[in-house]
């Protein structure tokens, strides 16, 4: 039987986010996964795809959010999904101040994250 994605372990991603450990991070994600961004040319936002390019964008992010955090996350597993949402707090040394709501559409097989959707708010 192929091993299955628990809460616990999502609870233990989004702690590894939170703590800036890209290495945890990537612990989690298929050699091959994959994180569909919510900002890009394509309908479904932008994609980046596989180990070596998620770590390039993680650590971007972290570098220019020195204190992003995920707060007030509420996680639901169900099969080979689950749904995080979130709110995501930063100081962006491109962007500014931010602060929006917003979740991610997660997918797994054999225990691993093969896809990370993420959606958030905007304000005008």
């Amino acid at each position: 039987m192929a091993a299955q994605f628990k809460i616990e372990d999502l609870n233990a991603l989004c702690d590894a986010f939170n703590q800036h450990d890209i290495e945890k991070v990537l612990s989690y994600f298929a050699e091959d996964g994959e994180f569909l961004t919510p900002v890009g040319d394509e309908i479904f936002g932008g994609r980046i795809k596989g180990k070596e390019a998620l770590k390039e964008a993680f650590e971007h992010v972290f570098a220019d959010s020195p204190d992003i955090k995920w707060i007030g996350e509420n996680h639901v597993v169900s099969d080979n999904q689950a749904l995080s949402s979130w709110r995501r707090t930063a100081t962006s040394a491109t962007n500014g101040a931010q602060d929006w709501m917003g979740c991610d559409i997660y997918t797994f097989k054999d225990g691993l994250v093969i896809r990370k959707d993420c959606y958030f708010k905007t304000r005008t």
